[in-house]
């Protein structure tokens, strides 16, 4: 089942002027990635903020499922997010915006999107990097209770669990670094041409400091396939040895009685 306290703490906190700001480094990873994706169905899991972060896709048929009818949508689904409500291999598209972070077990509902996500299909997922300069700051402030409430999962945490299930990693980044952002106006280019070249590098190290991060992964057909030979039926009884065969037959036979004589 959902927590349903911290989707409710996300709806707050991104109408908030700090929570915007995330929000919209969040929307803008989010709605890029969606303008490059096609199918007939969109399932979004999860809702959490008024604004939504499906408009770039061209995805007709956009469906929204959540465990409490907080919102008003054309096209939502109320259900337990335990048991999904689709058939298998039914949906072209899955956004999960922060929605692993509010479930007791994440990897359970990983394993249920893969089952109703179609072959060649793709999973978009969206969290909160934990040491992020917003995020960490927030934990320590005012919304440190609420942020608690969060599993925090390691972006790379996820890509393993991905890689298990046969899914093709297309994009995996984080945010931009937004520690100074309120002082952007006071400094000059050069300083922020530094900050840049240094979050370059930080990204090449493995470190990362963006406060949310962005997953597209694309689902494979792992059925294995024979190779090397010509996997097609041979002619196990040709009929130039049918009389060899038939006499093969009732020599068994012969042997056979005699045994049993």
């Amino acid at each position: 089942m959902q927590t349903h306290r911290f989707q409710a703490f996300l709806r707050e906190w991104f109408s908030s002027r700090v929570g915007a700001a995330l929000f919209a480094q969040e929307r803008d990873l989010v709605e890029k990635e969606l303008a490059r994706l096609f199918g007939y169905y969109l399932l979004q899991i999860g809702h959490i903020s008024s604004s939504g972060i499906l408009s770039t896709s061209r995805i007709k048929n956009k469906i929204i499922i959540d465990d409490q009818a907080l919102f008003t949508a054309e096209q939502l689904v109320v259900a337990n997010l335990d048991f999904l409500p689709f058939k298998a291999e039914s949906v072209d598209v899955i956004v999960m915006p922060h929605t692993l972070e509010s479930v007791p077990d994440p990897y359970h509902l990983v394993r249920q999107v893969d089952s109703i996500l179609r072959s060649e299909g793709a999973l978009v997922i969206t969290g909160f990097n934990s040491i992020g300069c917003t995020v960490l700051r927030s934990r320590l402030g005012s919304a440190r209770k609420d942020l608690r409430k969060a599993h925090f999962i390691n972006m790379h945490r996820i890509i393993d669990w991905l890689n298990l299930l046969g899914y093709e990693i297309k994009v995996a980044k984080h945010g931009p670094i937004s520690c100074l952002a309120n002082r952007k106006g006071r400094l000059d280019s050069w300083f922020w041409n530094t900050i840049e070249r240094f979050e370059r590098w930080l990204d090449k190290v493995g470190i990362h400091f963006g406060n949310v991060y962005i997953i597209v992964a694309k689902k494979r057909d792992i059925t294995p396939k024979p190779v090397g030979l010509d996997w097609k039926l041979a002619n196990w009884l040709p009929l130039s040895n049918k009389g060899r065969v038939a006499a093969s037959c009732e020599q068994h036979k012969i042997v056979n009685k005699q045994d049993v004589q």
